[in-house]
């Protein structure tokens, strides 16, 4: 997974080319998303996550020939796993036990 894993500036990126039999149904020919950390070893951590979802998102779409969701929800949907939590929108994240809203505003604070 490191080869993915690129610095820019201060902070790490996962960068990937999608594969090309993926990128005709998918329209994208990279992937990239900020790691949000300047530490490689966390770096490295969240990219061996992200390139797990990333493929399992690419075989979903070998199966259905389309793809899965719009770029925004699939990234949200990412991100909320890479932080230990299922992507829920607002409303129901606001109807969730107080302790997952404070987990949840926690890692947020944490990431500004």
């Amino acid at each position: 997974m490191a080869k993915y894993v690129h610095k820019n500036g201060r902070f790490y990126w996962y960068i990937r080319k999608v594969p090309i039999h993926i990128s005709e149904i998918d329209g994208r020919s990279l992937v990239k998303i900020s790691l949000k950390t300047s530490v490689y070893e966390e770096a490295v951590t969240k990219a061996r996550f992200l390139s797990k979802e990333l493929e399992a998102a690419w075989d979903e779409t070998i199966k259905t020939d389309h793809p899965v969701g719009d770029k925004k929800y699939k990234r949200l949907v990412n991100l909320a796993k890479m932080y230990g939590f299922d992507y829920k929108p607002a409303c129901d994240i606001a109807a969730s036990p107080m302790g997952e809203i404070v987990d949840r505003v926690k890692i947020a604070k944490k990431e500004k």
